[in-house]
């Protein structure tokens, strides 16, 4: 992940090693950080997370029924 084409290359990573989990947390607060300094929107936002929100509970209702469960259309 952190060849030269990579976005997030030039980090503290040597070239061709993986980004760990922690890693990705900073890289998301730094990108946070940049979309607020350069008038951006960040992303994921709210509707992001809600509508992620909305396949778990789809996911824990099917797991309950033992049936395929649609998702509401937004």
């Amino acid at each position: 992940m952190t060849h030269d084409v990579h976005p997030y290359q030039g980090g503290w990573w040597p070239q061709g090693h993986g980004i760990g989990y922690a890693d990705s947390f900073v890289i998301e607060v730094a990108e946070f950080i940049r979309s607020i300094v350069e008038d951006k929107p960040f992303s994921p936002n709210f509707e992001d997370g809600l509508k992620c929100q909305e396949v778990l509970e789809a996911v824990a209702q099917s797991a309950e029924q033992r049936c395929w469960v649609e998702l509401k259309k937004t």
